[in-house]
């Protein structure tokens, strides 16, 4: 896939992806095609054939987009000591609640989620950046000191991953009233594999 150099070129690039994202904020995954792309952009399907197969490239840009901030997060939580369980826990609470925060500020957040779990073509998208962001934590686990066999620390790190995304996507498909209760239970199962 191509990406753009010039400054008028990505202010095209960029007009499809925000249209893409309006589009599935308003009218979810299932209403989302090339044409409706290009109608909400007001552009012509030449330009966006220039820089897009078809949608599922433009929902993997966006994905990769939101997989990225969500993993600043853990990217920029990395310990400069050893942490106690309870500061595993108030950490996973504070990034929990931030990677809420991140997902329902980026426009589109909660049906691109959905979409990397249930689109064939973009599942890796989720699976590559959980992996990436296990192996993060790993490394800045044995850093500062953890005791472990890396491998080891990777599964846990894995694991937390999935229960924290898990937790993220229960809040967004249920009307489970009590955010807070269920980020600090999903804080204390995550910490004790620790």
């Amino acid at each position: 896939m191509n990406t753009p150099k010039q400054e008028r070129s990505r202010i095209s690039y960029e007009g499809f992806l925000t249209a893409a994202q309006y589009l599935l904020e308003e009218h979810g995954l299932d209403k989302l095609s090339s044409n409706a792309i290009i109608e909400r952009a007001g552009m012509t399907p030449p330009a966006f054939y220039r820089w897009f197969e078809n949608k599922y490239e433009v929902l993997r840009v966006l994905s990769d987009r939101l997989m990225s901030s969500q993993n600043q997060i853990i990217q920029t939580g990395a310990p400069d000591r050893l942490p106690t369980i309870e500061e595993i826990k108030r950490q996973t609470q504070k990034g929990l609640h931030d990677t809420l925060g991140v997902t329902r500020n980026f426009r589109g957040g909660y049906e691109l989620m959905v979409s990397i779990r249930a689109i064939p073509e973009l599942v890796n998208v989720r699976l590559d950046s959980h992996e990436n962001m296990a192996h993060v934590i790993a490394t800045n686990l044995l850093n500062v000191g953890y005791d472990g066999d890396r491998a080891e620390i990777i599964s846990k790190a894995r694991l937390s991953i999935e229960i924290g995304y898990a937790t993220i996507e229960m809040l967004f498909e249920t009307d489970f009233g009590d955010c807070d209760f269920l980020i600090e239970s999903a804080a204390t199962a995550i910490a004790s594999l620790w």
